[in-house]
Protein backbone atom coordinates (compact mmCIF):
# COMPACT_ATOMS: atom_id res chain seq x y z
CA UNK A 1 0.00 0.00 0.00
CA UNK A 2 0.81 3.82 0.07
CA UNK A 3 3.39 4.50 2.42
CA UNK A 4 1.17 8.24 3.41
CA UNK A 5 -2.13 5.94 3.51
CA UNK A 6 -2.80 4.25 6.77
CA UNK A 7 -5.51 1.46 6.94
CA UNK A 8 -6.75 -0.74 9.92
CA UNK A 9 -6.65 -4.67 9.31
CA UNK A 10 -10.04 -4.88 8.33
CA UNK A 11 -9.79 -2.17 6.12
CA UNK A 12 -6.86 -3.82 4.29
CA UNK A 13 -9.07 -7.06 3.97
CA UNK A 14 -11.98 -5.53 2.33
CA UNK A 15 -9.36 -3.39 0.10
CA UNK A 16 -7.63 -6.94 -0.96
CA UNK A 17 -11.50 -8.32 -1.74
CA UNK A 18 -11.89 -5.74 -3.64
CA UNK A 19 -9.19 -6.12 -6.02
CA UNK A 20 -9.72 -9.94 -6.08
CA UNK A 21 -13.06 -8.97 -7.27
CA UNK A 22 -12.07 -6.10 -9.66
CA UNK A 23 -9.07 -8.22 -10.97
CA UNK A 24 -6.88 -5.26 -9.94
CA UNK A 25 -3.31 -6.11 -9.34
CA UNK A 26 -1.58 -3.11 -8.82
CA UNK A 27 -2.77 -0.49 -5.83
CA UNK A 28 -2.89 2.57 -7.83
CA UNK A 29 -5.27 0.86 -10.23
CA UNK A 30 -7.99 0.67 -7.09
CA UNK A 31 -7.31 3.97 -5.98
CA UNK A 32 -7.86 5.32 -9.64
CA UNK A 33 -10.94 2.99 -10.73
CA UNK A 34 -12.03 4.56 -6.65
CA UNK A 35 -11.52 8.28 -8.26
CA UNK A 36 -13.41 7.42 -11.30
CA UNK A 37 -16.63 6.23 -9.38
CA UNK A 38 -16.29 9.47 -6.96
CA UNK A 39 -16.12 11.90 -10.19
CA UNK A 40 -19.06 9.70 -11.85
CA UNK A 41 -21.44 10.05 -8.74
CA UNK A 42 -20.26 13.90 -8.69
CA UNK A 43 -21.89 14.12 -12.16
CA UNK A 44 -24.70 11.75 -11.10
CA UNK A 45 -25.40 14.27 -7.83
CA UNK A 46 -25.27 17.77 -11.02
CA UNK A 47 -28.17 15.66 -13.05
CA UNK A 48 -30.24 15.26 -9.88
CA UNK A 49 -30.08 18.37 -8.93
CA UNK A 50 -30.29 19.86 -13.00
CA UNK A 51 -33.39 17.85 -13.48
CA UNK A 52 -35.09 19.30 -10.16
CA UNK A 53 -34.27 22.76 -11.28
CA UNK A 54 -36.24 21.67 -14.90
CA UNK A 55 -39.24 21.33 -12.67
CA UNK A 56 -39.04 24.31 -10.53
CA UNK A 57 -38.76 26.27 -14.14
CA UNK A 58 -41.36 24.18 -15.68
CA UNK A 59 -43.69 25.31 -12.78
CA UNK A 60 -42.53 28.65 -13.19
CA UNK A 61 -43.59 28.82 -16.75
CA UNK A 62 -46.95 27.42 -15.85
CA UNK A 63 -47.30 29.92 -12.80
CA UNK A 64 -46.29 32.56 -15.29
CA UNK A 65 -48.99 31.91 -17.29
CA UNK A 66 -51.69 32.03 -14.82
CA UNK A 67 -50.59 35.24 -13.92
CA UNK A 68 -50.67 36.63 -17.71
CA UNK A 69 -54.40 34.81 -18.00
CA UNK A 70 -55.45 36.56 -15.10
CA UNK A 71 -53.62 39.76 -16.19
CA UNK A 72 -55.67 39.50 -19.28
CA UNK A 73 -58.73 39.00 -17.75
CA UNK A 74 -58.25 42.69 -15.40
CA UNK A 75 -57.76 44.52 -18.59
CA UNK A 76 -60.34 43.34 -20.27
CA UNK A 77 -62.46 44.39 -17.23
CA UNK A 78 -60.72 47.72 -16.61
CA UNK A 79 -60.83 48.66 -20.67
CA UNK A 80 -64.28 49.94 -21.49
CA UNK A 81 -65.90 48.37 -24.10
CA UNK A 82 -67.60 50.58 -27.27
CA UNK A 83 -69.43 47.91 -29.49
CA UNK A 84 -70.54 50.82 -31.76
CA UNK A 85 -67.40 52.38 -32.70
CA UNK A 86 -65.50 51.63 -35.76
CA UNK A 87 -61.49 50.63 -35.37
CA UNK A 88 -61.03 54.69 -37.30
CA UNK A 89 -63.37 56.13 -35.08
CA UNK A 90 -61.18 55.25 -31.95
CA UNK A 91 -59.82 59.21 -31.07
CA UNK A 92 -64.08 60.44 -30.81
CA UNK A 93 -65.57 59.68 -27.33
Amino acid sequence: MQKNLRFDDDMLIKLNELKEKLSIKIDSELIKKAIECLSNADNVVKAEKYDELQRQYQMLLVRLGELQGELNVYKQQAIPQTPNKRWWQFWKK
